[in-house]
């Protein structure tokens, strides 16, 4: 079954069209039908579940500090990453936050919890950089202020996935050419990979099979960018999702922690 808000769909038929691209047929359900109701009433366990070993582990042992992300206990001290609204990662989540940072900085930027979306103090992600990463990351931040002045409407600033190259392209771009010399790779920037580099002669027979395996990948990264619109209605949709908006401002956060209200830093009020 899939669940898209409020409505859910039964699967009926997988058909592969190609190679990782699949055609999936579905059927709305009924109320009076008793899977999802099933469903719904498992979910509805589980969740009371693990709200009962939440709270017994609360009344044990009421300041402990968990990890928003592997749920693992945490020092109250621990070296990882922490929001103003008291969401904590471990350093080893903290570390994956900075790769997430670095594969996409323009999606991370400005950075921000990954539970309740507040803005994070910047010295609180500059403290998890290994020694080699930071001049990328100022690289990066440098590109960001100065290219506010230079960017013209229909222009945007596209990064390497791979190293702190960064240039100004026409939006809607869809492929890029590092020209730092000690990359010089092609990326996919709708997925984030290494896009195949063709030689200017294919004589052998060894050298048409490796042409065609480079045109069947490359014919990958082209139907990304066929998809890439239908990618970011998905992904606003999960994380428009996961967001309750202010009724007054409009500012958006996460709840957590069953809580029935939570506050708007910007505006001191909570709702």
């Amino acid at each position: 079954m899939v669940i898209y808000r409020s409505q859910v769909f039964r699967i009926d038929k997988l058909h592969e069209i190609k190679d990782r691209l699949w055609q999936v047929n579905l059927t709305l359900t009924s109320d009076d039908d008793p899977q999802p109701r099933q469903s719904s009433e498992y979910m509805r366990d589980e969740a009371q579940e693990y709200e009962w070993l939440r709270t017994t582990r609360k009344k044990g042992k009421s300041k402990t500090t968990i990890c928003g992300s592997c749920q693992e206990e945490l020092e109250p001290d621990h070296s990882g990453i922490q929001c103003v609204q008291g969401h904590h990662f471990c350093p080893v989540c903290s570390q994956n936050i900075v790769t997430m940072f670095f594969s996409d900085p323009r999606s991370y930027t400005p950075l921000k919890c990954l539970q309740c979306n507040i803005l994070l103090n910047v010295s609180v992600f500059e403290r998890q950089l290994e020694p080699h990463q930071i001049e990328h990351y100022r690289t990066i931040m440098v590109t960001l202020v100065y290219a506010k002045d230079f960017l013209t409407e229909g222009e945007e600033l596209l990064y390497c996935p791979f190293c702190s190259y960064a240039e100004i392209s026409p939006k809607g771009t869809d492929f890029l050419y590092c020209r730092n010399k000690d990359c010089s790779k092609v990326s996919c920037l709708i997925c984030l990979k290494q896009c195949p580099k063709f030689e200017e002669n294919y004589d052998d027979d060894e050298d048409e099979d490796e042409f065609q395996q480079k045109t069947d990948e490359m014919e990958k990264h082209f139907m990304c960018a066929q998809l890439k619109d239908d990618k970011k209605i998905i992904d606003d949709a999960i994380e428009q999702g996961q967001k309750l908006p202010c009724p007054q401002c409009g500012l958006a956060g996460m709840k957590d922690d069953g809580r029935q209200s939570f506050r708007i830093f910007d505006k001191k009020r909570p709702f």
